[in-house]
């Protein structure tokens, strides 16, 4: 038998700064009736925390409870240590009708050792596997699969974990006997953020303060804590919150350093990198950035999910990711710091590239703007401009727009004309006139050939047709209408549709019916 440490087998010390959380004290006694309690997160969430003061809690209450606790480390990954530990835990619980060494490390002749005295037991033992993440050994989890399927009523296992451990969840889930919480149950409310933050300094958090600091660590209690140390070292609050809003604390910064990229393989960690350029990312997205194969960027992204590295589903099939705010704009600061303009900006126009080529605009213009891809970035808005105004997406040109640098608009007749559409919506006249003469002039300049030229002149001749143009029924603004029915092609919908109207509308009022 290996030499123990009692350290491992006793609850934590509960920090001073401890939020309570009726919340998930109460989701936690709910689960008391399944066979298994797994929380799930990664680091820093108050996983061990959050269990430490729920059995203290029952503990004091004077339930018909006792607790067995073990923190699991690297040394703990193989199955006579786990065994050594699992029952000295058991046995400290003070249980007096388990209080006997298991005679067999067979794991199925100790489960059903384990479960017949646990049928004598005068209440409910919980037994707690802290950091079970560091058990790879297939021993101990058939072992822990073979436990939970036999496990009697008396007994309570709870898991924590920074990734789902292999121990049958679907079948467990199915049969209704696990009791799940993960990152986005444990993260602190807004109002459990500002109670949190006054404990760690001590002191009362101007509101808008806490606001802030929960929006940028959203809700993670270990980012709570280290921005609230450098809070309380600042004398300067909003030039403390102006600086967080931009960067993260220093503290921050060390730990997920220290947490997540110093403990990756070379290949993941310049993948963590290049890709903090990215909102939200799939395989493929980040195989065009990264230079991988679509496949093995997949692989990456799904092992990153599964070992909880800050790395956030979007959707239920495994396809779409995002990084925690606070792991991105760590990553980000390393990738300026080490990377030069170049290579920055060929990672965003790579990324541009492929969003473009799905279609997502919105997603692919500030990367290319960010590359200084100027002349791509106004290509791709002209790109979709007949489709959206077709569909009178009104709102989503005018934000398009916004993104553009205004001397970029300025020599672009399309871009003028898109923006001469959006303002005709609001009926700003007057504005429309001169975009409208700006286009013109640009295009008599030779800004467009061909076919490209026709329609813009198509797109021209619709808005001077209408009566942003014409005060009354006149023949020039028949013949623009006309002109512009002749020029535009079949697919601009929505400025045939504007030239039509306004051709029926003035040879209607002048009484050619």
């Amino acid at each position: 038998m290996p030499n123990l440490l009692p350290t491992k087998l006793h609850l934590p010390a509960q920090p001073g700064d401890v939020a309570v959380r009726p919340r998930l004290l109460a989701q936690l006694d709910r689960g008391l009736d399944k066979k298994l309690t797994l929380i799930c997160a990664p680091a820093g969430f108050g996983k061990t925390t959050l269990v430490a003061f729920w059995l203290r809690a029952l503990l004091d209450s004077g339930a018909a409870v006792g607790a067995a606790w073990y923190t699991l480390d690297k040394t703990d990954d193989n199955l006579p240590t786990f065994l050594s530990y699992l029952e000295a835990a058991i046995r400290r619980a003070d249980w007096a009708d388990l209080d006997r060494r298991f005679g067999t490390p067979d794991p199925e002749a100790l489960v059903a050792e384990l479960t017949q005295a646990a049928e004598t037991l005068p209440g409910r033992l919980i037994i707690v596997l802290d950091d079970y993440h560091f058990i790879s050994d297939p021993n101990i989890h058939r072992l822990m699969v073979h436990l939970l399927r036999y496990l009697p009523a008396t007994l309570h296992l709870v898991i924590t974990a920074r990734s789902d451990p292999p121990l049958g969840l679907p079948q467990l889930r199915g049969r209704n006997q696990v009791n799940e919480l993960r990152a986005h149950d444990l993260a602190l409310t807004p109002a459990e953020a500002a109670e949190f933050l006054a404990a760690a300094t001590g002191a009362a958090i101007e509101p808008e303060v806490a606001r802030v600091l929960w929006e940028r660590t959203e809700g993670w209690a270990v980012g709570l804590r280290l921005a609230a140390s450098s809070l309380a070292a600042s004398t300067d609050h909003v030039r403390f919150i102006q600086n967080f809003q931009q960067h993260s604390s220093r503290h921050i910064v060390d730990y997920l350093v220290d947490e997540v990229l110093h403990s990756q393989p070379p290949e993941v960690h310049d993948f963590l990198l290049a890709t903090s350029l990215l909102d939200r990312l799939c395989g493929d997205l980040a195989a065009a950035v990264t230079g991988l194969e679509g496949r093995a960027a997949q692989a990456i992204l799904a092992q990153l999910a599964r070992d909880n590295l800050f790395v956030e589903p979007l959707d239920d099939y495994g396809e779409w990711y995002r990084y925690h705010s606070q792991l991105r704009t760590m990553l980000g600061n390393h990738l300026r710091s080490q990377a030069t303009p170049a290579s920055l900006a060929g990672l965003r126009h790579r990324a541009a590239a492929w969003l473009a080529q799905q279609d997502l605009v919105a997603e692919a213009l500030p990367h290319y703007l960010a590359a200084g891809a100027r002349e791509d970035a106004a290509a791709l808005v002209e790109r979709h401009i007949p489709e959206l105004l077709n569909h009178e997406r009104w709102h989503a040109l005018a934000d398009r727009l916004a993104l553009l640098p205004e001397a970029l608009i300025q020599q672009r007749p399309a871009l003028l004309l898109l923006r001469a559409w959006v303002l005709s919506f609001d009926a700003r006249h007057e504005a429309v006139r001169l975009l409208v003469e700006q286009a013109e002039h640009l295009l008599r300049q030779g800004a467009a050939a061909g076919p490209e030229a026709d329609a813009l002149w198509g797109q021209a001749h619709a808005l001077r047709a209408s009566a942003i143009f014409a005060p009354g029924p006149t023949a020039e603004a028949i013949a623009h209408a006309e002109e512009a029915l002749r020029l535009l092609p079949p697919d601009h919908r929505w400025p045939r549709a504007c030239a039509l109207g306004s051709l029926a509308e003035w040879m209607q009022a002048r009484g050619d019916y």
